[in-house]
Formats: C-alpha cells, sequence, structure tokens
C-alpha cells in the first residue's frame, strides 16, 4: 500500500502527463488515500478530465473535488489589487460613514 506522500506525487505526475489538463494551477492533497483537488481550471471540461485522471492512479480510494471554473475572459485580480479595491468600495459609499481625523 502506497504512502500518502508516495500517492500524492503519483496524482501529481498523472496530472502533469495527462492531456487536457493544466496541472498548474491544481493543488493536490491526500489524506488516508483520499484526494482533495483544489485550485482553477480553465473549463468545466477540465475539471472533469481532471478528476477521472485521479481516479485512474493505482492506490486512490476516493475523489473530493474542489476545482473552480475560471474561464480565460474572465477578469483576474491579484492579491495586491484586492485591498485596494475594497478601500476603494468603501470610499464611494455613501452608507459608510467617513473617518474624521483631529
Amino acid at each position: 500500500m502506497k504512502t500518502d506522500n508516495q500517492l500524492q506525487l503519483d496524482v501529481v505526475e498523472e496530472l502533469k502527463w495527462g492531456p487536457g489538463v493544466d496541472h498548474e494551477h491544481i493543488g493536490v492533497s491526500v489524506v488516508s488515500g483520499v484526494i482533495t483537488l483544489s485550485g482553477t481550471v480553465r473549463s468545466y471540461a477540465e475539471k472533469l478530465l481532471a478528476e477521472r485522471t485521479v481516479r485512474r492512479v493505482k492506490g486512490v480510494r476516493a475523489v473530493a473535488e474542489d476545482l473552480q471554473v475560471r474561464y480565460d475572459w474572465q477578469p483576474k485580480t491579484n492579491d495586491a489589487e484586492i485591498p485596494k479595491r475594497v478601500a476603494d468600495i468603501l470610499e464611494w459609499a455613501p452608507q459608510v460613514p467617513k473617518t474624521v481625523s483631529k
């Protein structure tokens, strides 16, 4: 029986070489042979393909899939931009009281 670490390496390799799956944005975690996939994929078809690819690996007991579909045309926001956007939205919202400095 494979260890969780070996199973994780095998799953990552299978995703890497599986056609139609961009493994760069998929995270793989393993607990007692149960694989959890997280991250983003470019389409629903890629999401299904990633899950099928993982199921082919010997030793996988089950797959918990938490992949989000992010299409290429959707805007991507980097982490540095998020706080600025929140601050701007709060500043523009008339319902939010402005702070008064002394």
